[in-house]
């Protein structure tokens, strides 16, 4: 006679991440057999979907790759540590609404009051007319590459970046003012209003055409992005 196997499975692997228009794939080993299964995981559903507010191990609970948080109120807060008990910070940071991260295996993210979904070619968050400026943005993606002017009725900041919260190839504090910046594909920019002020704007220009900053200092761009945080 042959006995039947009760399979013993781990607790799987995404090995297909969902996104909006495709569903994923995970699989699951027996421990006992090393037969595996597959589980189909749903397409991403922005209001319900993503990596939700908790701690994950990459890549046990979470793959290797790029995603996008976006805050489930004016300020998330995500943390990316050495180990589970949060110390040995690799990265972290106030945002909102939106950033951008990269996570490698090996490495614990925690997510507070924010939401993580995979990096899609068909997720953008730049909004035209009165969308939010505020957050992490990639250019040539989320908002096109070009010469822009920032300014902010409060205190204001910018960093850009080669990669998600990577090396700062340019950044700076500006008072109540603008300043001009230069965003090339590929790279990410960073915008944050940084005052108590009540009222907290920020506006971005952009200029078609131009190519370097004294061009822009020169005309009058179009404003395509505005934010306001009360």
């Amino acid at each position: 006679n042959i006995s039947k196997i009760n399979h013993s499975y781990d607790t799987g692997t995404i090995t297909k991440n969902p996104s909006l228009s495709s569903t994923g794939e995970k699989q699951y080993t027996c421990l006992l057999c090393g037969i595996t299964k597959e589980e189909t995981l749903p397409k991403i559903d922005l209001n319900t979907s993503g990596y939700k507010q908790g701690t994950y191990k990459c890549p046990d609970d979470i793959p290797e790759g790029e995603y996008i948080l976006i805050s489930e109120i004016h300020q998330g807060y995500f943390s990316i540590t050495a180990d589970p008990m949060g110390n040995n910070i690799i990265d972290n940071d106030n945002f909102g609404p939106v950033s951008h991260i990269r996570i490698v295996s090996g490495v614990y993210l925690k997510l507070s009051r924010c939401i993580a979904v995979p990096y899609s070619d068909e997720i953008s968050f730049a909004i035209v007319n009165n969308g939010f400026i505020t957050g992490t943005y990639k250019v040539g993606k989320d908002i096109p590459a070009g010469t822009y002017k920032l300014t902010a009725l409060s205190r204001g900041y910018y960093s850009i970046h080669d990669k998600p919260h990577g090396d700062i190839l340019s950044n700076d504090f500006f008072d109540e003012g603008t300043c001009y910046i230069i965003l090339k594909n590929g790279q990410y920019v960073e915008m944050k209003v940084v005052s108590s002020s009540v009222q907290k704007t920020m506006v971005l220009t952009a200029f078609e055409g131009v190519e370097t900053l004294e061009e822009a200092i020169a005309l009058r761009g179009t404003v395509l992005y505005a934010a306001r945080e009360d």
